[in-house]
């Protein structure tokens, strides 16, 4: 397959990993927002729960790209379709494109705060990349803090790693589809 035909077949479950990270987004904020870290024992929670908010966005990953995987298999079993294992990579790569520019965006103004005109873009980014990010709002400010003195910068790195995690899941899952095999438990389905 030419690096074209792989973007081309992979894109079509872009939208629904963005979907899901869309609702993790949500789901996230409104979970880690009203705990906070103000107290050792809100961060403990904090943590706990961020810990809970992200295997579930990983298990919603996991339930669709596991099926497609499955499908595909048998359709390459079938000679209907030719056989990319790493289809479920390439569709959470392409579908962490706008989290990683964020990160980046983040991680750069964060970085030069202290320049002229960059406080301010700072500010943006924080809020837009901490926002679209919310399924990890949780687990970052328990781990990380508040990430307020110039010292504490490896909370910025996060967000630039964390979309690599989600792809690097969305392949694993994808290729477990393709072989039947599973770690997270499948929802058993009615017999027709």
């Amino acid at each position: 397959m030419t690096f074209k035909e792989k973007i081309s077949e992979a894109k079509q479950h872009v939208g629904k990993l963005i979907q899901t990270h869309a609702v993790m987004m949500i789901f996230g904020m409104m979970v880690y927002l009203p705990i906070g870290i103000e107290t050792p024992t809100r961060r403990t929670f904090s943590l706990l729960i961020g810990i809970v908010t992200m295997l579930f966005y990983y298990y919603l990953i996991d339930l669709y790209l596991w099926d497609v995987g499955a499908k595909d298999a048998l359709r390459v079993k079938a000679g209907s379709q030719p056989d990319f294992k790493s289809k479920g990579l390439w569709a959470g790569l392409i579908a962490a494109i706008p989290d990683l520019i964020l990160g980046i965006l983040h991680a750069v103004f964060y970085l030069n705060r202290s320049y002229k005109g960059f406080n301010s873009l700072n500010t943006i980014f924080t809020l837009i990349t901490r926002t679209w990010e919310g399924a990890f709002a949780g687990f970052e400010r328990a781990v990380f803090g508040t990430g307020a003195s110039a010292s504490e910068t490896s909370f910025v790195w996060f967000y630039v790693i964390t979309p690599f995690i989600a792809a690097a899941f969305a392949g694993l899952s994808y290729y477990c589809g393709t072989k039947e095999f599973t770690i997270i438990p499948r929802p058993k389905r009615a017999k027709k």
